[in-house]
């Protein structure tokens, strides 16, 4: 058995965020990994309006769970629900997927169909880069709040 992380949006050094957990699994004798999200600049692409996007996180996510015939669980946070709903489809090694305050889409929906027309107060949008990301000024409160003081 195998673990796949797969974060959300705004996130870069994915793994940092699972450390934890993988260490946890680690212990037990499971492996785990946490593919880099392209469209989030974990890969040296450039983010933006023509950089990568779901298709490329799609394809990133879909490489690691098919690279080996190993029972599979993909944990997916917010975002990486979209991207493992599509990753996922038709994998054979795929088990289970748990999704953490996630999305599970329906065929053609994305990301956008699931809030109202306004960001998230918590985001810090640029239209002119074509990007998007937490005000770091709300990181701790939006997504650690509950976390101890070394996460934070």
């Amino acid at each position: 058995m195998r673990v796949v992380f797969v974060h959300g949006a705004c996130v870069r050094d994915g793994e940092w965020w699972w450390h934890r957990t993988a260490a946890l699994l680690a212990e037990r004798g499971v492996a785990s990994t946490a593919p880099a999200l392209p469209s989030c600049g974990e890969t040296g692409l450039v983010p933006g309006p023509d950089g990568p996007g779901l298709p490329e996180d799609v394809a990133a996510v879909r490489a690691v769970l098919t690279a080996s015939a190993e029972p599979t669980v993909v944990v997916a946070h917010s975002y990486g629900g979209i991207v493992t709903a599509e990753a996922a489809a038709g994998v054979p090694s795929v088990a289970h997927l748990l999704l953490v305050s996630s999305y599970l889409p329906e065929v053609g929906q994305g990301l956008v169909d699931f809030g109202d027309d306004a960001p998230a107060p918590f985001l810090d949008v640029d239209p002119a880069a074509g990007t998007f990301g937490v005000r770091p000024e709300l990181l701790v409160e939006t997504f650690l709040a509950d976390c101890d003081a070394a996460v934070q």
